[in-house]
């Protein structure tokens, strides 16, 4: 699996180590094997994040960002990638207007799952959404030999995590919510400690 980002092209997240964001994502989703396109969207107003899976034949605008390795390594998994939007608007909130984007991400529980100092909160942010838009790909990946192909696969089943349940009252009423909402509370901080090594 190969990870593109647009990092490159907004200073203003400077703060934030491509190359490094990379392994943290391979380490700790290694059951996603198809590519990763990381795409940070001006104009995603009202999600924090979006995962689609595309076809690159479909989407040709994206190769100008893509090396002939990645290119290859998309060839391999019949030309599929994972397309990863965040919002420009709620990113740089977390980066440069700390007190609004605390305002809305309150409800996420960040303190309680996250152990961060008040300078790393922008990170805690971005992997929080990072995790919940990561467990949505690991989602739709491959199924396991003798699945039903349309199935998904739920690793955060919410029957099994009732001591969660107030995620469905908080939006992730669905399995598949539910699921990249706990994958983003259990993988983020993980991922935050790995970056901070």
């Amino acid at each position: 699996m190969k990870i593109v980002t647009n990092f490159s092209q907004f200073p203003e997240f400077k703060k934030v180590d491509e190359d490094f964001l990379k392994k943290v994502i391979l380490k700790h989703f290694p059951k996603i094997k198809r590519s990763i396109y990381i795409y940070i969207n001006p104009q995603l107003k009202l999600a924090y994040g979006q995962q689609t899976v595309l076809c690159l034949k479909d989407f040709e605008r994206y190769y100008r960002w893509w090396t002939p390795d990645c290119l290859e390594e998309v060839k391999k998994t019949k030309g599929y990638f994972h397309k990863i939007s965040l919002s420009y608007e709620h990113l740089w909130n977390a980066f440069h207007n700390l007190s609004e984007s605390k305002k809305i991400t309150k409800l996420w529980g960040l303190r309680n799952h996250y152990e961060f100092k008040e300078s790393k909160y922008p990170h805690a942010y971005l992997f929080h959404v990072l995790g919940h838009e990561l467990q949505h790909a690991q989602q739709v990946e491959q199924p396991k030999r003798g699945a039903v192909p349309a199935e998904l696969s739920i690793q955060y089943k919410s029957h099994n995590w009732k001591q969660y349940h107030y995620l469905q009252e908080a939006g992730c009423a669905s399995e598949v919510e539910f699921d990249a909402e706990l994958g983003g509370l259990k993988k983020g901080p993980r991922m935050l400690r790995s970056y901070g090594e």
